[in-house]
């Protein structure tokens, strides 16, 4: 089970990133791949529902769906080498 409260199965490290900040501390970002288990497509996506995002109030200040286009396309993206 993960922050939203969904439960995933998790496949693979997609990229790992590490950045320094300052001398005496450093940030380590990384992307996993996970998939949604395999209950869902069952009980909820087959039947055209939405699958109900629970956010875990000390990791996540909101969480919602969004097609990856829309997610690409935030300004918060847009220029960083990151994502290039």
């Amino acid at each position: 089970k993960e922050e939203t409260g969904l439960n995933g199965t998790f496949e693979k490290i997609l990229c790992i990133r590490q950045a320094h900040m300052g001398s005496s501390k450093s940030d380590m970002f990384f992307v996993c791949l996970v998939r949604l288990h395999e209950s869902y497509l069952h009980d909820v996506l087959n039947n055209g529902k939405e699958i109900e995002l629970r956010p875990q109030e000390e990791e996540i200040l909101m969480a919602s769906w969004m097609d990856v286009e829309d997610y690409a396309m935030q300004k918060v993206w847009q220029g960083s080498p990151l994502y290039k």
